[in-house]
């Protein structure tokens, strides 16, 4: 990624990255562009096949496992729920005493594997935007969900808006075209520690549903972009953020404050019932890639302002990390095999960018370059007067250091599409 050429001898130019935009702007033809890639990733084959995960045992390559030709989406479903599983131990016995693994959640490699796990479906989403619209930069775009007390984006031309009720829950509008869409991956019916995709034995159908329409807010963005610390290795869950890491996935968060995983990028998450609620199944909704970037996009913003700065990196592999989650590991699940490390660098230099880095209904900019002001962990921007005074009488009682963007296969010409180029060499990025 970042590279291009024959023999990707060239560094991508600064006017040659993809820009990811925030889904809200997108166009007419861009939001139909976008949807219809999405719907066609359902059925374009992927070149991958992916084990039949219905029963622990069978599911070990060495027990004859059954193999299934995977789609696009199915695959990047399949790849996601992969990484996060334990072992499929054939007891659940077993399964309780040793189901503890997640290479790509709960961890200081969770940014960097989501990552890469995006450049990889945003090219492989490219690759159908290219034969089926002979656009030649499709990017991923971001759901700016900061301050947000509803999903604007929701919408029968975007991510669908809700439907009825049935036996699997609230599925879409029946207007969406992503209304009958499956449920390839789910969660189990049982309570398990381990299992892998197809646990329930059949699959299900896309269901979306809210829990809750209070998202995180500006001070949220504010605390977590406080830290110059990416990793600490005396983070543990459930205390208040000691790094950025952790606390932009949501495992830790602000003094007195924190509930359970409920942070963050988890917390959006938790906004939701059905497909969205979880990482065996949050997959399968569309909605997920773009809060992902969202995520990575928050990322970008923290490297350009902290990186140089930084006290700790992405970690090396050492007595308090867990497998998986060191610089020096491999991407779970993921082939050709690219070492974690890769991903954690300026996106720039991946060959993309975002095309603006303000945040939520306040307009909160960061990405410019500037270190935050430290303040007990917080950021240089005044908070609530009262949430300022317990958290700074908090911070004096904890051991918490101070942190430190239609159909048809032709190309239809519409004036709203300026956000992509058509008809032009394309770009092979490889890694």
């Amino acid at each position: 990624f970042g590279w291009e050429g024959d023999n990707c001898e060239r560094r991508i130019t600064r006017e040659r990255r993809l820009v990811r935009r925030n889904a809200e702007k997108l166009t007419s033809f861009e939001r139909r562009l976008l949807v219809d890639v999405l719907v066609r990733s359902y059925s374009e084959p992927s070149d991958f096949y992916i084990i039949v995960e219905h029963d622990n045992r069978y599911s070990d390559p060495l027990l004859h496992p059954v193999f299934s030709p995977a789609p696009v989406h199915y695959f990047f479903v399949y790849l996601h729920r992969f990484a996060s599983r334990s072992t499929l131990f054939d007891s659940e016995s077993d399964c309780r005493k040793f189901g503890q693994l997640d290479f790509n959640h709960n961890g200081p490699v969770f940014l960097v594997w989501h990552r890469l796990f995006l450049l990889l479906w945003e090219r492989a989403l490219a690759r159908i935007a290219h034969k089926y619209w002979k656009v030649e930069n499709f990017a991923l775009p971001y759901w700016d969900w900061i301050d947000a007390t509803e999903c604007k984006i929701c919408t029968n031309d975007l991510f669908g808006a809700p439907g009825p009720l049935d036996h699997y829950g609230q599925r879409l509008d029946p207007g969406s075209v992503f209304h009958n869409f499956t449920e390839y991956c789910s969660e189990p019916k049982k309570t398990s520690r381990c299992y892998g995709c197809h646990v329930n034995s059949e699959f299900a159908k896309l269901t979306r549903s809210w829990n809750s329409k209070v998202m995180p807010t500006t001070d949220d963005l504010d605390y977590v972009m406080s830290f110059d610390r990416y990793y600490s290795s005396e983070q543990k869950d459930g205390l208040p953020c000691r790094d950025f890491a952790l606390a932009v996935e949501g495992y830790c968060g602000p003094p007195n404050t924190y509930k359970g995983s409920l942070y963050m990028h988890n917390f959006m998450h938790n906004c939701f019932h059905g497909s969205m609620c979880c990482s065996a199944s949050g997959t399968n909704d569309p909605l997920f890639i773009v809060h992902h970037v969202e995520v990575d996009r928050i990322f970008q913003a923290w490297w350009i302002d902290q990186a140089p700065h930084t006290q700790g990196e992405l970690p090396n592999t050492g007595l308090h990390q867990r497998p998986g989650h060191s610089r020096e590991s491999y991407a779970a699940a993921i082939l050709p095999a690219v070492r974690l490390k890769a991903m954690y660098r300026d996106a720039r230099d991946l060959g993309y960018t975002y095309d603006a880095f303000e945040f939520g209904r306040r307009g909160r900019t960061y990405g410019t370059g500037r270190p935050h002001a430290q303040w007990n962990g917080r950021s240089r921007h005044s908070l609530d007067s009262a949430l300022v005074q317990r958290e700074m009488r908090a911070a004096n009682h904890t051991a918490a250091a101070p942190a430190v963007g239609g159909g048809g296969a032709a190309a239809p010409q519409d004036p709203s599409m300026h956000g992509f180029h058509l008809h032009k060499p394309s770009l092979e990025f490889d890694l």
